[in-house]
């Protein structure tokens, strides 16, 4: 099965566009990884670490700031169009895999849907904490001020239990890198507010995106990896996906939402990754 056409890649590449080499690997078929609205693929590196030894991971990061003004989309259609597009080109021939996290899920989905409509053989897309089309939703009853409040305060407790678990000497380590990304976090906030910003205008349109698309019925394996639900959300096993996919598969993972990207979770969910694309690769090759 012909996959790689190109040179040989490192992990950290980026090519033309928004491919980036995660981890390189001569296993087909490789996985490409989609950004969610934070636009970053620091979690896929977490995946990636965990699991089987050759499989290449690529992965598709949003526009940069210097690339803004080429790189606003106002569809999801159309991002999916340019990262299909890039997929395409760096491996024309082969089956690939694709996988989406948290509210990038319906842009994983739409680039696995384009890529199956111009030919590529997609047997595996999976989805990790993801909600699907209007999701998530939240009761009628619970205020969104309180359902933020307990989300953040089970995630904070994931950390604190974490660092306990940690050996003395990796405690500070731990800790000084999760301040560094809280600090980073708020300073891209603060960046979102400003209307003018690059990061502004990018994230604006991959929420309005988002929010005006429309997916048609994916036919393909759809796989949905999900943690434990958040306090006061509909309870939805299949998280609004169930409404898109015609073979819908749902995995429970056992940490909260949000956390399983995330040592020491992350490995969980590589192991589970690893089994269904071993599945998927056996189908394959049955079908033939």
């Amino acid at each position: 099965m012909g996959v790689m056409t190109q040179t040989t890649v490192t992990a950290g590449d980026i090519h033309d566009g928004s491919l980036v080499c995660i981890r390189p690997g001569d296993a087909v078929p490789p996985i490409y990884c989609v950004h969610a609205q934070s636009g970053h693929l620091r979690l896929y590196y977490n995946l990636a670490v965990h699991l089987e030894p050759g499989r290449p991971v690529y992965g598709l990061r949003a526009a940069g700031p210097e690339e803004s003004q080429n790189s606003v989309y106002t569809t999801l259609e159309d991002m999916a169009h340019r990262y299909a597009s890039e997929i395409l080109a760096f491996q024309p021939n082969g089956a690939c895999l694709i996988i989406g996290e948290c509210d990038g899920g319906e842009l994983a989905l739409e680039v696995a849907r384009q890529l199956r409509v111009r030919g590529k053989d997609v047997p595996l897309l999976a989805l990790i904490d993801s909600f699907g089309p209007g999701g998530p939703r939240i009761r009628p009853s619970v205020p969104k001020p309180a359902f933020q409040i307990v989300d953040q305060a089970r995630k904070l407790g994931f950390h604190a239990r974490t660092v306990t678990r940690l050996p003395a000497g990796e405690r500070r380590e731990y800790v000084h890198v999760r301040l560094i990304r809280a600090m980073a976090k708020a300073r891209n906030k603060m960046l979102v507010r400003r209307s003018g910003s690059a990061e502004a205008l990018r994230q604006k349109a991959f929420r309005e995106a988002r929010r005006d698309y429309k997916p048609t019925r994916y036919t393909d394996r759809l796989v949905l990896l999900r943690g434990e639900m958040p306090w006061g959300l509909e309870p939805v096993s299949h998280l609004g996906w169930g409404d898109v996919a015609a073979c819908l598969e749902v995995a429970m993972l056992p940490a909260y939402f949000g956390t399983n990207l995330l040592e020491p979770h992350v490995a969980v969910v590589a192991e589970k990754l690893v089994q269904v694309i071993k599945e998927s690769q056996d189908q394959m090759q049955a079908a033939r």
